[in-house]
């Protein structure tokens, strides 16, 4: 099944973001602004769980990130 150009580009500006998203995460640890990079963090993981549930690329930090989520939600 071939991708549409729109997911095609949906795809791949999710996996940019978060990959940048892991860039700014340790530039602020680096930093030692454990907010933004709390915040960076989390961001990162949503992405990647949106990436797994509208598209089904499952990276390896899927499950990772759901645990993470799921205990920011509750």
């Amino acid at each position: 099944m071939a991708l549409t150009k729109a997911e095609a580009n949906s795809i791949a500006t999710l996996v940019n973001t978060i990959m940048v998203d892991d860039i700014m995460r340790t530039e602020m640890r680096s930093q030692r602004n454990t907010d933004r990079a709390w915040y960076y963090m989390q961001q990162g993981y949503r992405h990647t769980i949106e990436l797994a549930d509208t598209y089904g690329i499952e990276l390896p930090t899927l499950e990772t990130a759901r645990d993470f989520i799921k205990a920011e939600e509750a």
